[in-house]
């Protein structure tokens, strides 16, 4: 029986046979091929990934089904002269062997064909046999997707470049080996952890898109040195019993890491990693390279502000600050359109700005000497517009752009400032007695622009003068002079300003920063991307007599101002949504003798405008924050609002809760433009823009330094070939090749 019927019996193994591979690529072919991999190595260890592009594993499916429809073709034949009742006869045969519908005929041939075309599909879908985690080498995938790999000097982007060249790294592993994909610009994540699963590593690669935001890279090697570098503790051995109870000891593992090989992908543009020990990592940095040293095709935006004129306030003077990254000179327009209600409201102001060329000057080989640094200072201009009819609290909108000069890099052509409503600042000021402070804050001008209420340090105590409305959120600002509260708890919701004193530690011991006192501490630097620094120069001039050094301060903590041997003079903390600003020497000492001399200079009270408008939450038409992509923007509604939504430029809708927070925290700002916050009957606008001359300055880096180590670029991976397709595509010609010899009777 089984004989005679052995040929469908064939047909419907092979049918059974196809399956599995029809469901794999329909898996794919539908987006969850990552899902299909990780239940077929859960259950019996294996994985695939389509080897061939999409429409030519389509191709391939459908080649059998091809081959079944030319078994079904009817045959041609050339005419023959025969007798008649043979030609009879030969009709009815071709009737019945030739109709279109009929079912085939036992063919051996056309089984193997099928038999041959299967194997190939389960070539192309190239399964896997996975081995034990230990028996490969580990490696990690660091994909840089900031703003400046947007950039397209190399087609189609820098971003798909890392990405195409990180995928490359990936073919080139065996079944043996384990990877990790990170993703990083000024914040990491892990997109897929520690898996042998290339299929896995590819579709999480393939999935990275570019971003707005700049480029940190230190918390991306944190990610990549949890598992190769662990912490070493004592812990294990303080706490071994010396006699332990027969059947309870316990086995005390040493942390060993794991050996791990570390591809960076990315254009360098971020600042060195001093305080970092690569240690199991081995780092091969993977940059686009540059065509010539000191020059990169872009010229960009980086400052954009405007100033009410003081006599009369509808008159805004607006300053635009270009850079020229080419090493030759350029001619650019400038720009300017008014906005409101989303309609231009005054004519569009143009400028031409002609910029320097960028001049560059590397380091002298071999000069230790630590003046021997080079030179490098890109062509700048100012561009100025005079504007007329701007009120006050009006609902306006300046949006600048660069014209006529393409380059590399779109993210930095244009920029927005959005004139607002006038709010006034909250402050709470709490001294024993400062004149300085008090003079600076009981001013006319600053009267105008903030509510200001002082309390004695004893008060800090008392519910109604400082505990009741620090946790209620009533003050934008609190300034500490010489005083703390005594628990980390008692800080206010609201940003803060320390003057002499450390903050509470969030860990609630006395004195958890480790302060200790410094005589006669000199200036050695400063950072002006904080708001509170902005145009503030001659920091160099400050003199102090006494001040505090904080020995344990959080990592990445922003340093605005630096002494010798890493002190830190003025920091910043960051506490939930809040800002705690600390300085670190009290302008006068308890009995009332100046510590310093910086009151009679005028960067002390641009400083202290600085941090009223700024920890505040002052806004007006000059003094809107500026949000760098990424940046949370905090926003503090008028009245008691619950729900608050926010409008992105591309018309994202986002809805924003209070909950116990004194103020909302936004931190969806990827996009650059101007977005929209609306409550109830009210509206505000904010605008985020790139503003970093880092990312502007487009050109890759040849080498990077990670700790003491300087990595330099490496070649690029040659793509792997896999010379089994060839095979494949052979052994398709030859069934096609055979059939028709077969079926034409052609004679070699």
């Amino acid at each position: 029986m089984l004989m005679r019927y052995w040929f469908p019996i064939a047909i419907a193994g092979l049918f059974i046979l196809s399956l599995p591979a029809v469901v794999l690529f329909a898996a794919e072919l539908a987006g969850y091929g990552g899902e299909a991999n990780a239940r077929l190595e859960s259950l019996v260890g294996l994985s695939h990934h389509t080897a061939l592009p999409s429409w030519a594993a389509i191709l391939l499916f459908l080649v059998p089904i091809g081959l079944l429809l030319l078994y079904f073709l009817k045959l041609k034949r050339k005419p023959h002269v025969v007798p008649s009742t043979f030609l009879w006869k030969k009709s009815i045969e071709d009737l019945h062997v030739n109709r279109l519908l009929q079912w085939l005929r036992k063919n051996i041939l056309l089984l193997l064909q099928l038999l041959v075309l299967l194997a190939a599909i389960y070539a192309v879908l190239a399964p896997r046999m996975h081995g034990t985690e230990a028996s490969g080498r580990h490696y990690i995938l660091l994909i840089d997707n900031s703003a400046s790999m947007s950039a397209t000097d190399i087609e189609p982007t820098r971003l798909e470049w890392a990405k195409k060249e990180a995928l490359k790294e990936i073919d080139a592993a065996t079944d043996a080996d384990f990877g990790m994909v990170i993703v990083f610009n000024s914040s990491a994540e892990i997109r897929q952890s520690y898996t042998s699963n290339r299929a896995l590593l590819r579709r999480a690669v393939e999935g990275i898109g570019p971003t707005n935001h700049p480029t940190q890279v230190d918390e991306a090697f944190n990610l990549a040195a949890s598992l190769a570098n662990p912490m070493f503790s004592t812990e294990d051995a303080a706490v071994r019993p010396e006699n332990p109870e027969p059947g309870k000891e316990r086995t005390y593992a040493a942390a060993e890491g794991i050996q791990a090989e570390v591809h960076l992908y990315s254009d360098g543009r971020f600042a060195d990693v001093p305080n970092f020990a690569l240690a199991n990592l081995q780092l091969t940095f993977h940059s686009p390279g540059s065509d010539s040293v000191g020059h990169a095709d872009n010229v960009g935006i980086v400052r954009f502000d405007a100033v009410r004129d003081e006599e009369d306030p509808t008159r805004v003077q607006a300053f635009v600050r270009v850079l020229n990254f080419r090493n030759v000179p350029a001619k650019i327009g400038v720009d300017l359109d008014v906005i409101s209600g989303g309609k231009a409201v005054q004519d569009v102001r143009h400028r031409e700005l002609p910029l320097a060329a960028r001049v560059y000057q590397a380091p002298i080989e071999n000069d230790p000497s630590p003046t021997n640094v080079g030179k490098d200072s890109p062509g700048e201009s100012v561009a100025k517009f005079d504007l007329t009819g701007i009120e006050e609290n009006s609902d306006i909108t300046i949006h600048v752009r660069l014209t006529g000069l393409a380059d590399a890099f779109a993210a930095d052509d244009q920029a927005w400032i959005v004139l607002g409503i006038v709010r006034k600042a909250r402050i709470l000021i709490v001294t024993s007695a400062n004149p300085l402070l008090e003079y600076f804050f009981e001013a006319r001008s600053t009267r105008l622009v903030a509510d200001v209420d002082f309390i004695k340090p004893v008060q800090l105590k008392d519910s109604k003068s400082y505990i009741d409305p620090a946790r209620e959120g009533k003050y934008d600002l609190v300034v500490f002079d010489r005083c703390t509260p005594e628990r980390f708890d008692d800080m206010p919701r609201s940003n803060t300003m320390f003057v002499g004193r450390p903050p509470p530690h969030p860990d609630g011991t006395e004195n958890g920063y480790k302060v200790e006192s410094v005589q006669f501490p000199p200036i050695r630097g400063w950072q002006d991307a904080d708001p509170v620094m902005r145009g503030l120069r001659g920091w160099h001039e400050l003199e102090i007599a006494e001040a505090l050094r904080f020995n344990n301060l959080p990592p990445k903590t922003p340093r605005l101002v630096e002494g010798d041997r890493d002190m830190l003079l003025l920091f910043t903390l960051s506490r939930q949504a809040y800002k705690d600003l600390v300085l670190a020497f009290p302008l006068a000492t308890d009995d009332a003798k100046w510590n310093t001399r910086w009151f009679l200079k005028p960067l002390f009270p641009l400083f202290l405008r600085n941090v009223l408008y700024s920890l505040g939450n002052v806004r007006d038409a000059t003094t809107e924050d500026t949000v760098r992509p990424g940046q949370p923007k905090p926003l503090r509604p008028f009245g008691d609002v619950k729900v608050i939504r926010v409008r992105s430029p591309s018309g994202t809708d986002s809805k924003l809760e209070r909950g116990s927070r004194s103020m909302f925290a936004f931190g969806a700002t990827g996009e650059l433009g101007v977005y929209q916050a609306s409550w109830e009957d009210q509206k505000r606008k904010f605008a985020v823009n790139l503003f970093d001359a880092n990312e502007s300055n487009i050109e890759p880096r040849p080498s990077v330094k990670i700790g003491e180590v300087e990595v330099q670029a490496g070649p690029a991976r040659k793509q792997p070939r896999e010379l089994w397709r060839w095979v494949v595509l052979a052994a398709l010609v030859f069934l096609l090749l055979e059939w028709w010899i077969y079926n034409r009777r052609v004679q070699v």
